[in-house]
């Protein structure tokens, strides 16, 4: 059903009956950004009908529906319904894609310390010694004894190996201290 709020029974109608196709291009928010997908399928719940809205990078959002000022209970993901009438198929269809993809595969160098760089992508089966697994016995056999005393705890209950003092670190705690007064600017004192 919808929320508790005074709605006249035709809209109240409209949440218990799918009001979208499988197929259908929709206009939708999920937790507030506006989006554009396909429903891909949708089921009775007890708030009313929840539809599947997938996009064009293959992301799928479960959704209410809004229709004028009255949705769903659940509206963390909310189909537009007089905003999708509105722009049409069509339209919503054109901007679903035109969309950029925002899950593209980023290129890696694999040679980050060269002066020729290329793609992984374009040249997988390129591979160079270093690019090989180390053999497990190899990492077994060289164990330090750096940690033979790390059962042992210091006198203020740290870990001996855990206790070490940073080197430069008046650089550094005055860039913390000045990150710390920075976000306490945003805290509202009680």
């Amino acid at each position: 059903m919808a929320k508790k709020q005074n709605i006249s029974d035709s809209t109240r109608i409209k949440f218990n009956k799918p009001q979208f196709k499988i197929g259908d291009a929709v206009y939708f928010t999920w937790l507030g950004q506006k989006k554009y997908g396909y429903v891909i399928r949708f089921k009775e719940t007890s708030w009313g009908i929840q539809y599947t809205v997938e996009t064009n990078n293959r992301m799928r959002y479960p959704c209410g529906i809004q229709i004028a000022e009255s949705r769903t209970e659940y509206h963390t993901g909310c189909i537009l319904y007089t905003e999708t009438k509105q722009l049409g198929t069509d339209e919503i269809t054109r901007r679903i894609t035109q969309a950029p993809d925002s899950r593209r595969i980023a290129t890696v160098s694999a040679n980050s310390g060269g002066s020729q760089t290329e793609s992984r992508i374009h040249d997988t089966n390129h591979r160079t010694t270093h690019d090989k697994p180390k053999s497990k016995k190899s990492a077994a056999g060289k164990r330090s004894n750096s940690r033979s005393n790390a059962d042992q705890s210091s006198s203020d209950g740290v870990l001996a190996t855990t206790k070490r003092s940073r080197k430069g670190s008046s650089a550094l705690d005055a860039a913390i201290e000045k990150q710390r007064n920075f976000l306490n600017g945003f805290v509202n004192p009680d």
